[in-house]
């Protein structure tokens, strides 16, 4: 499952990769619970105007950490947690 935003003027990298995060466990998984940030961990922040979020790991009904690229680079992985 994946998700892509090319807006990059509607927020700062960080707001964009958290929302985009968001929304994908939102459409893919559909929790039932509330979703919780846990963490984020770049290379470097994204300056492309393409973000692509990738759902890589899921641990149960819970966790979901996604690689975030930009410009189709690997720049790093958020986490969140669903409640």
């Amino acid at each position: 499952n994946w998700i892509e935003d090319c807006n990059a003027a509607s927020a700062t990298p960080i707001e964009r990769i958290v929302a985009l995060q968001k929304r994908l466990i939102a459409e893919a998984v559909r929790p039932k619970g509330k979703l919780l940030f846990v963490s984020i961990q770049l290379k470097e922040i994204p300056s492309a105007p393409k973000l692509r979020l990738e759902i890589r790991a899921k641990v149960g009904t819970t966790i979901y950490r996604s690689a975030i690229l930009a410009a189709d680079r690997d720049v790093g992985n958020i986490v969140f947690y669903g409640a």
